[in-house]
């Protein structure tokens, strides 16, 4: 074979190489774009999901004297359950020793009744808001206990609250009032007492 011939060979060798290392950088190139895109696509989607998700734990952010209330009375936890009330119910609360020492002893009932470890959860199966007027009474029966609370909305809940055991499973359904004041949410002390504070009816 003559030299020119191994030259032609070589170069067209060279020539298929090139190609070929073309082909696999461009190859990588668009495989590369494609994982970004699916990256930003991803992160769109799963960015979505937590603006989603934040959303509805703002819808629901009306159920979290419930799970305060829920917790504090399942891990036998009193300041747990003292958050589901306004700040200046708190304060009293845990300035009133016999308080706590009515809490211990219904804690020691309830293990007694249902067993150890028991569970206390929630159900909400109807919720209806307050009315202005019932807002207004609502202020007006706090204010006359000297706690200065506005009022910017409020539920009555229809709610299922099940306690169980090892002994023993008990549902009860109850009718629980919840009120929203300077962007919390809290569970109305009075247990609906102002619903007849000021005749509203």
């Amino acid at each position: 074979m003559s030299y020119k011939n191994i030259k032609k060979i070589i170069i067209i060798i060279i020539v298929l190489l090139v190609s070929v290392i073309i082909g696999l950088l461009a190859y990588m190139f668009r495989s590369r774009n494609n994982e970004n895109q699916s990256n930003k696509e991803n992160y769109t989607i799963n960015n979505q999901i937590e603006i989603n998700s934040y959303t509805d734990n703002n819808v629901k952010s009306y159920e979290q004297p419930l799970i305060y209330m829920c917790t504090g009375i399942q891990n036998n936890d009193y300041k747990t359950y003292l958050k589901a009330y306004p700040k200046a119910i708190q304060l009293e609360l845990e300035k009133d020793s016999e308080d706590e020492t009515h809490w211990d002893n219904q804690c020691k009932t309830l293990e007694t009744r249902y067993g150890n470890n028991y569970s206390y959860t929630y159900k909400i199966k109807e919720r209806k808001a307050l009315t202005s007027s019932e807002i207004v009474a609502l202020e007006d029966y706090y204010d006359s206990g000297n706690i200065d609370i506005i009022v910017s909305e409020g539920y009555e809940l229809s709610v299922d609250l099940t306690i169980s055991g090892s002994k023993n499973t008990e549902t009860k359904n109850s009718t629980l009032y919840i009120f929203r004041s300077s962007g919390n949410w809290y569970l109305d002390f009075g247990s609906g007492a102002f619903k007849d504070y000021g005749n509203i009816y």
